[in-house]
């Protein structure tokens, strides 16, 4: 099928790569026209960009690899910050549930209960 669009089309000019193989290519002789070969789900989004009109210059290989190096160094700080937690939640003692709250018991204060003596009908509002 590709042999026949070159056939039948104006000529195309390689206009770069990303670093996923994915190759773009612009349409010699026509403005804003613009086409790529590319695995489906992998291009980059300055690549997109260009492709949908929202740049005027593809990007640089530098461009990309410095946008990857910023995505791993992402991961890497998500992934400490990610084993820090899990070591802070190790290190808390587990008191009570969640949703419960736990009041300590002050010194001296005998805790009463008047479940046994409560009488809903003796309780009148004013």
């Amino acid at each position: 099928m590709s042999w026949l669009r070159r056939l039948f089309s104006k000529s195309r000019q390689l206009a770069g790569t990303d670093l996923s193989g994915n190759r773009y290519f612009e349409i010699v002789g026509e403005t804003g026209n613009k086409e790529c070969d590319y695995v489906p789900g992998s291009i980059p989004v300055e690549w997109e960009a260009w492709l949908r009109g929202k740049r005027h210059h593809p990007p640089t290989m530098e461009e990309l690899m410095e946008r990857k190096q910023r995505a791993q160094l992402l991961a890497r700080k998500v992934a400490e910050l990610e084993e820090k937690e899990a070591q802070m939640m190790l290190d808390k003692p587990e008191i009570g549930h969640a949703s419960a709250t736990v009041y300590d018991k002050v010194d001296g204060e005998d805790q009463t209960s008047t479940g046994n003596e409560f009488q809903p009908a003796s309780w009148k509002p004013k």
